[in-house]
């Protein structure tokens, strides 16, 4: 991403205008500030309502900064309405699971804030995208997802590298009905949308250490908050 654009993008000079990807973070944001107060009053039970608020207002937080980027991004994919860009890579958030107060798996395995196959992944994907290999970056988000020590922690670092390969997935079939649109392929843009996600690491990292204090006594603040992501 070129740094003017990136400027305009944190500025907010393209803000008239929102998209798909730009819902799905409103959503998401609704979402969380829904289920706010349902988890302060579940985890004040077991003394950490301070913590459920933490984890709640970061993850608003992360969404309010994501918003800017978000309407860039719907704003460049404007010329693309007729293919759907940016529209289908995102998963309408209410498929997510339903808030319930039955205690959750608690984990097995020691929480790792930093892994270091998210940080290998995330200089993969790179390489990777200098030359498009699409189905690769694919291939490489399922198998690193499936070395996370457990289901029940790391949500959101999961939640990023699983959009990734959404994203990579129907990267290939959004060229070619560009093509046949008789649009600029839209690889480069793709592309950059993919490198978006690695800005969202770190405060993911962030967000599921704060989570884990919450999910390793059965709360599953995060990982009941994010719908399944088919790629």
């Amino acid at each position: 991403m070129k740094t003017p654009l990136l400027i305009i993008a944190i500025t907010g000079s393209y803000n008239i205008y929102g998209g798909c990807f730009t819902e799905h973070v409103r959503e998401g944001r609704h979402l969380n500030q829904q289920r706010r107060s349902q988890y302060f009053d579940l985890a004040q039970k077991h003394g950490l309502g301070k913590e459920a608020k933490k984890v709640s207002r970061s993850l608003i937080g992360l969404e309010n900064l994501m918003i800017p980027f978000a309407r860039y991004f719907d704003f460049r994919a404007k010329k693309y309405k007729d293919i759907n860009l940016f529209c289908d890579e995102f998963v309408d958030i209410n498929l997510s699971p339903d808030f319930t107060t039955k205690p959750a798996k608690i984990p097995s395995e020691k929480f790792v804030k930093k892994l270091k196959i998210v940080k290998s992944y995330e200089k993969e994907v790179r390489e990777l995208l200098q030359n498009y290999k699409w189905e690769e970056v694919r291939e490489l988000s399922h198998e690193v997802i499936s070395k996370f020590p457990n289901k029940e922690t790391h949500c959101l670092q999961k939640h990023f590298i699983e959009s990734i390969g959404r994203i990579a997935w129907l990267a290939p079939d959004k060229i070619e009905m560009a093509k046949d649109n008789n649009l600029k392929n839209p690889k480069r843009l793709i592309s950059s949308m993919i490198k978006l996600h690695f800005m969202g690491f770190g405060y993911a990292q962030r967000i599921d250490a704060k989570a884990y204090e919450l999910q390793k006594v059965g709360i599953p603040i995060v990982c009941r908050d994010i719908p399944p992501v088919k790629f």
